[in-house]
């Protein structure tokens, strides 16, 4: 009687637990790896190197793990955490992650100053990680391009801080035309400020030193405005 009473409740532990395993057709382990590979394969291509660590998994699914798609939205530079999106339709499950991302980048090696030529050799191409970055990190360098904001040793040089050369830089002659009684006069002048075409600078006319306004119409070109 004991036997028959011993094996019985060993029988309705094995069918409890049968019953349980079947319930969690995806685990969370399983969901938070599906997520994790997702996430690797699509960055994969635009670093050098990755790391990722989730910081909040998936829970357990009573739903196959195939039946799951793999939903996110990623920015570049990637952010430091971000979420993968598990759904199949009747569950919609979040893993996050926190996210390092190694690429090589200008950086600069001395503090450099705003509106001024670039020199290639105040930067030099190092592997940073460069997830929650402000903004994508400058690809190329010109001894032609100027900065647009000054940067500190360490910092990585940015797309948006390079710009083209100036039409006029300042300490440059500028040669200033005037119509006048259907006359071109020419002057030649200083320009005190640097500027862009369509731009208004002032220079200093050698002759008297006065400082006359103008309006940039090209390479070392301007116009006197009246």
């Amino acid at each position: 009687m004991n036997y028959v009473i011993k094996y019985g409740i060993i029988a309705l532990l094995l069918l409890s637990t049968g019953v349980q395993a079947e319930s969690i057709h995806a685990s969370a382990a399983a969901l938070t790896e599906k997520a994790r590979i997702a996430l690797s394969e699509e960055l994969k291509t635009q670093y050098q190197r990755l790391e990722l660590k989730a910081v909040h998994q998936a829970r357990d699914s009573d739903a196959e793990l195939d039946s799951f798609t793999v939903d996110m939205t990623l920015s570049y530079p990637i952010a430091r955490r971000v979420c993968v999106w598990l759904d199949n339709g009747e569950q919609r499950i979040p893993v996050w992650f926190e996210v390092q991302a190694w690429d090589r980048v200008l950086v600069a090696q001395t503090r450099t100053g705003a509106d001024i030529a670039i020199a290639k050799d105040s930067f030099v191409w190092a592997e940073r990680n460069i997830a929650g970055l402000k903004g994508k990190p400058a690809k190329q360098l010109s001894d032609k391009n100027w900065l647009i904001s000054s940067l500190q040793s360490g910092d990585i040089l940015l797309a948006r801080q390079i710009k083209a050369p100036p039409q006029i830089v300042a300490g440059q002659s500028v040669r200033v035309h005037l119509q006048q009684n259907r006359v071109n006069l020419v002057m030649d002048t200083v320009a005190l400020t640097s500027g862009y075409s369509g731009q208004r600078i002032n220079v200093k006319n050698p002759a008297n030193q006065k400082t006359l306004l103008v309006q940039i119409t090209g390479s070392g070109q301007a116009e006197l405005l009246s």
